[in-house]
């Protein structure tokens, strides 16, 4: 048991530094966008891991809204626990937290979603609404968290329990307080574009 967390914990570390290169990434490229229009060889470079991991969180991601804006489409596709489980908590963070913000404080809680296995799989439709539900229960926690100057700085989805006929998750969403109030928030529609590439909403 020991030895499986560990391994669980090594792989989570190494998601997190993957994720924090890619949005680190993102956001050299909009700090440095004035310079790259006169000088086309001054880019931030991506490793094939980076490229990857950061290929594989958009694809789920369009599939999951595609999804929400088609309702009457079935797709079919069916996914590991596994791989539920490291889309959710991957593109939650990549698309919401701020890794790299210094924070005063913080608070944290966890939310529960379930979903329901065929076997040891889960379909993608089901997946793509636990995915909004998700997002909609970390809202509620940053919402109800005091203070008006804060950002959602992680938040690790783990599987919490598997039954033959259902898998529950468990989110613990940690927000940060800042020091000063920011001009923009999280998970209000329309602050997207002040980002660049899903770094925040």
């Amino acid at each position: 048991m020991k030895h499986k967390k560990k391994i669980n914990l090594i792989y989570g570390l190494s998601l997190l530094v993957i994720i924090t290169g890619i949005l680190a990434i993102t956001s050299c490229k909009k700090q440095d966008m004035d310079v790259q229009q006169t000088d086309n060889s001054i880019q931030p470079k991506m490793t094939a891991e980076d490229k990857a991991v950061y290929e594989r969180i958009m694809n789920f991601k369009k599939k999951v809204e595609y999804i929400k804006e088609h309702p009457q489409y079935k797709s079919g596709e069916m996914m590991s626990v596994e791989d539920v489980q490291w889309n959710l908590d991957a593109s939650m963070n990549f698309t919401y937290s701020f890794v790299f913000e210094s924070f005063s404080g913080f608070y944290t809680d966890s939310v529960f979603v379930s979903l329901p296995l065929s076997g040891d799989s889960i379909n993608l439709n089901d997946v793509s609404a636990t995915w909004f539900e998700l997002v909609e229960k970390i809202t509620g926690i940053y919402n109800a968290t005091p203070g008006n100057s804060k950002d959602l700085y992680v938040s690790i989805t783990k599987i919490k329990e598997q039954n033959p006929g259902t898998v529950t998750f468990i989110s613990t969403a940690t927000i940060g307080e800042r020091g000063e109030s920011p001009e923009e928030q999280p998970f209000i529609e329309g602050d997207d574009w002040i980002y660049g590439d899903n770094l925040g909403l």
